[in-house]
């Protein structure tokens, strides 16, 4: 990343980053690295990007990404609050609302609350990471006080 800068005059874009992976993946295919990366960030014009990698470097872009032993309890859930997708109720599924970093701050640690409860390999703290326009703002939040 460093190079990146000295080359190009600039930090290194999400999207710099995300083109700079695949290759680094890739060329190890026949040893992979067993990863699952995930590369979040903003594009030029402010809006959100996030990729999820196997371990050969196929990028698949989503709203969201879980990955880790706890993936299929969270996932249904988020699925649920944020995509609104899986509803049981008559009412035609509508488009999500607006989601504030508030409300996600929240959703997310309560779903990692409720995976660490039933997946021991799960942690003791989740450290998330917001990023916005004005920086990223870090925050760590301990799920286990036994």
């Amino acid at each position: 990343m460093k190079l990146y800068v000295h080359e190009h005059g600039e930090e290194m874009s999400t999207k710099a980053m995300m083109a700079l992976l695949l290759p680094t993946l890739y060329g190890r295919r026949f040893f992979p690295y067993y990863v699952r990366p995930i590369v979040a960030g903003l594009d030029r014009e402010g809006r959100g990007l996030v990729a999820s990698y196997d371990p050969i470097g196929t990028p698949e872009f989503f709203d969201y990404v879980i990955q880790g032993s706890a993936e299929n309890l969270v996932h249904p859930f988020l699925n649920n609050q944020i995509g609104a997708k899986k509803t049981l109720s008559d009412v035609p599924i509508q488009a999500p609302p607006e989601l504030t970093l508030e409300k996600a701050v929240k959703l997310l640690k309560d779903s990692f609350l409720a995976a660490a409860e039933r997946d021991v390999y799960t942690g003791d703290t989740v450290t998330l990471m917001a990023i916005t326009a004005k920086g990223t703002e870090t925050t760590e939040y301990q799920l286990r006080r036994d």
